[in-house]
C-alpha cells in the first residue's frame, strides 16, 4: 500500500473515531450506539476504478431492521405526492421524519434513486465522486445503477475545470470516499424500504466544486438519468446554540423557497455544493415549489436547557422537505451580520503572537458564516510599526497586517469611522486605507468624514452603509450623504461611533442624532463606541441599535464581556433583526447557551423601547421599511 493510501486510512479513522454514533430519542427512548466502520481504500483512478475489480461492499450501519421499522411506525402520515426531488437529513436522530418523507413519495416501480451527499472526510481525487459499490442494509443489499453511472460519466466527460489546490473538478468513480460516508449509508435503508426495486447512484461532493461544475453535473443528471428521484442528504447549521442556528436556518429556508442562492451557495450548512446541484436540477426540471415537512434541531429534541451547558457544540439543525412541479415562491433576500469593536493590539496582539492569527476567531467560523455580508468596526491603525502597548491615553493602537488579514477571512467589510483611526495621525490613517486596499479588505468611513460610503447590491437589492465618527462631527455632511443615498433608492444603514463609554443606555445626544439621521433617510442605525451593549429603540418606525459593545477587545470590564452581534435580513420591504449574544472574555468571542441568551434578551428588553420589548424578549425585531 502506498504512503498516500495509509495516510488516507489514518485520516478517515481519526475523523470517525471508534464509530459513528446514532442517537435515538423518539418514542421515549434515548441511547447511543456506536457502529464500527470498516474502511476499504482503493487506488486512485483516472475516471473510474478498473471494471475488473469486484464491486466493493459497504455497510449502511449497525442499526437493525427494527430501528427503521420503528421509525416508519413513528412517522406521521403525509399525502402521497409525485415529488422527484427531496431534501433529507442524514442524522438518524430524526429517523421518523426521514421515514415519513420517503413514505410520501415511495414507489415500488421506481428504478433509480440519486443520492447527493457531502464528502464529509474530504477523501478522493476529485470534488465530484461516484461509487459502483453495494450497500448492505437491514432490508437487503442496495446496489448501484451501473448503467446510469456510465451515462453520467459520459455526459460529464468534458468537464475539467481548473483545480482548487490539489482538488480536481471532474466527475469520476473513486471508491475511497465511500467507506463510512454516512451521508450515503444512512439513507440506503430508507431507499430499500420505500423504493424496494430501485438502485442508487451515490454521488459525494466537496464544497470546492465551483458553480460551473455544479451546473454541469446537474445538467448531466437531468439529461442522462431523467426519471430518477434525487435525494439531497445534508444536515443544516452545526455546532451553534439554537438562537444562532435558527437565524442561519431562516436564511437557508428562504433559499429553499426561492429555489436558488444568489450565485454560489454560501449557507451555514454542511453541503453547499449539494445544495447548488439540487437547485439546478430542480430549475432544469421546472420543479421548484418547496414544501417543508420538518424543521428542528438536536438541542430541542434532547431538551437541553442548562444555562451553563455547552451542549450547543454538538447541535445540528435539520430541514426536511420536498420539491414539486411549479415555480419558486420566495422573495429576494439580503442577509448581513454586524459585530462591535474589533481591536487587535495590546493583549490581543500578545495572544496572537502566542497562539496564531486565528486565535481570536476560533469559535466564530460558523457563527459568522452563511450571510451575504459581515461587517465590523475596526478600532486602531493597521501598520508595520511596532506596538507601544498603550493602555491609557494618548492611545496608539497598532494592528499588524497579519492580524487584520486574518480578520478579513472572517469578515467582509470594516468601518474606519471611529476615534482610533488617527492614533498615528492622518498619515497613519492614509497608510491603513492603502494597506486595507492591498489586503483586499473593503472599508468605508473615516475619522473626519462619512465618506467613502460602501455601496453594494445583493440579490437585486441595492444598499449603502455609511460610517460616522461623532467625535469629529460634520452633521450637515452626514445628513446630506444619507439623503443622497436614499434618493438613489437604496437601503441606507448608518454605523455611528457615538455615545458615552461604559453606559448601558443611550444618551440624549445619541437619540437627537438618530432622529436627524432617520429624518434624512436612514433605514437602520447600528452603533458602537460605548464598549457595552446598549438599549434598542424604534424611532419613527426605524430600528436604532445604540451599541453592540465589543467583539474582540482586551478590556477587563466583566460587563463588557457580554457582547452582541446583529443579524439583518431584508427583502427590500421589511427588516428582520436577530440579536446574537456572544461572550468575549480574553478577546475570544464565543456563543453562549440558549438559557444565557434568554437572560440577555430580557436584560436588553427591560432597558429598551417598551413598544418593542415583547419582540426583544425573543431576540428579534421585525419592522416595515419606511417610504420616504
Amino acid at each position: 500500500m502506498r504512503l498516500t493510501h495509509i495516510i488516507a486510512v489514518v485520516a478517515v479513522a481519526l475523523a470517525l473515531g471508534s464509530g459513528i454514533f446514532t442517537w435515538k430519542v423518539w418514542g421515549g427512548e434515548r441511547d447511543i450506539r456506536a457502529r464500527p466502520v470498516h474502511l476499504v481504500v482503493r487506488p486512485a483512478a483516472d475516471r473510474e476504478s478498473p471494471k475488473t475489480e469486484p464491486s466493493p461492499s459497504y455497510s449502511s450501519g449497525m442499526e437493525p431492521a427494527e430501528f427503521f421499522d420503528r421509525a416508519y411506525e413513528q412517522a406521521d402520515e403525509l399525502p402521497h405526492v409525485p415529488a422527484r426531488s427531496i431534501l433529507v437529513a442524514h442524522h438518524l436522530l430524526v429517523a421518523p421524519r426521514i421515514a415519513e418523507l420517503f413514505e410520501s413519495i415511495g414507489d415500488d416501480r421506481l428504478r433509480t434513486v440519486i443520492i447527493l451527499s457531502p464528502n464529509h472526510f474530504s477523501v478522493g481525487g476529485s470534488s465530484a465522486l461516484l461509487s459502483r459499490g453495494t450497500w448492505n442494509t437491514p432490508y437487503g443489499p442496495v446496489s448501484t445503477d451501473t448503467d446510469a453511472i456510465d451515462r453520467l460519466l459520459k455526459a460529464t466527460a468534458g468537464l475539467d475545470l481548473p483545480p482548487t489546490g490539489h482538488i480536481r473538478h471532474d466527475v469520476r468513480v473513486d471508491e475511497r470516499a465511500f467507506p463510512g460516508e454516512h451521508g450515503i449509508g444512512s439513507i440506503t435503508p430508507f431507499v430499500a424500504r420505500s423504493f424496494p426495486n430501485a438502485r442508487i447512484v451515490p454521488i459525494v461532493l466537496h464544497d470546492s466544486l465551483p458553480l460551473e461544475g455544479q451546473q454541469a453535473l446537474a445538467a448531466a443528471i437531468v439529461a442522462s438519468i431523467p426519471d430518477a428521484i434525487v435525494v439531497a442528504s445534508m444536515d443544516m447549521s452545526h455546532n451553534l446554540p439554537s438562537y444562532a442556528a435558527s437565524f442561519h436556518d431562516e436564511i437557508t429556508l428562504t433559499a429553499l423557497e426561492r429555489g436558488r442562492c444568489d450565485g454560489t451557495c454560501g449557507l451555514e450548512i454542511d453541503a453547499n455544493a449539494v445544495m447548488g446541484v439540487l437547485f439546478e436540477v430542480n430549475r432544469l426540471r421546472g420543479e421548484q415549489a418547496w414544501t417543508e415537512t420538518y424543521h428542528g434541531n438536536s438541542l430541542g429534541l434532547l431538551n437541553t436547557t442548562d444555562a451553563n451547558s455547552s451542549a450547543w457544540r454538538e447541535n445540528t439543525s435539520h430541514i426536511i422537505g420536498r420539491f414539486t412541479e411549479g415555480p419558486p415562491e420566495g422573495e429576494s433576500l439580503a442577509s448581513m451580520i454586524f459585530v462591535g469593536d474589533v481591536m487587535l493590539d495590546r493583549d490581543i496582539r500578545l495572544m496572537i503572537d502566542r497562539d496564531g492569527p486565528d486565535a481570536p476567531w476560533q469559535e466564530m467560523d460558523r457563527f459568522l458564516s452563511g450571510t451575504d455580508l459581515a461587517v465590523e468596526n475596526l478600532e486602531g491603525v493597521l501598520s508595520d510599526r511596532s506596538s507601544k502597548m498603550t493602555y491609557g491615553p494618548p492611545f496608539e493602537l497598532v494592528m499588524s497586517p497579519e492580524a487584520v488579514g486574518e480578520a478579513g477571512s472572517h469578515l467582509d467589510l470594516v468601518s474606519l469611522a471611529n476615534n482610533h483611526t488617527r492614533d498615528l495621525g492622518s498619515s497613519g490613517e492614509t497608510e491603513m486605507q492603502n494597506r486595507l486596499d492591498e489586503i483586499g479588505l473593503p472599508w468605508f468611513g473615516s475619522w473626519r468624514s462619512p465618506l467613502p460610503v460602501h455601496r453594494g447590491e445583493i440579490d437585486g437589492l441595492a444598499y449603502s452603509i455609511i460610517g460616522y465618527h461623532a467625535f469629529a462631527p460634520d452633521e450637515l455632511e452626514l445628513l446630506d450623504v444619507i439623503a443622497s443615498e436614499k434618493r438613489d433608492g437604496r437601503l441606507v444603514i448608518v454605523m455611528p461611533h457615538w455615545g458615552n463609554e461604559y453606559a448601558t443606555t443611550h444618551s440624549v445626544a445619541q437619540h437627537a442624532l438618530a432622529q436627524k439621521m432617520i429624518e434624512a433617510g436612514a433605514d437602520l442605525i447600528v452603533g458602537s463606541h460605548p464598549h457595552l451593549v446598549q438599549d434598542i429603540e424604534l424611532v419613527d418606525g426605524v430600528p436604532v441599535v445604540y451599541s453592540l459593545g465589543n467583539f474582540i477587545f482586551d478590556q477587563y470590564n466583566v460587563e463588557g464581556w457580554n457582547q452582541l452581534a446583529l443579524d439583518v435580513m431584508t427583502d427590500g420591504k421589511t427588516l428582520s433583526l436577530r440579536l446574537l449574544p456572544t461572550y468575549g472574555r480574553g478577546g475570544r468571542p464565543t456563543p453562549v447557551s440558549d438559557a444565557t441568551a434568554a437572560a440577555i434578551f430580557k436584560s436588553i428588553a427591560e432597558r429598551s423601547d417598551p413598544q418593542i420589548a415583547d419582540q426583544l424578549l425573543s431576540g428579534r425585531l421585525d419592522c416595515v421599511i419606511r417610504s420616504y
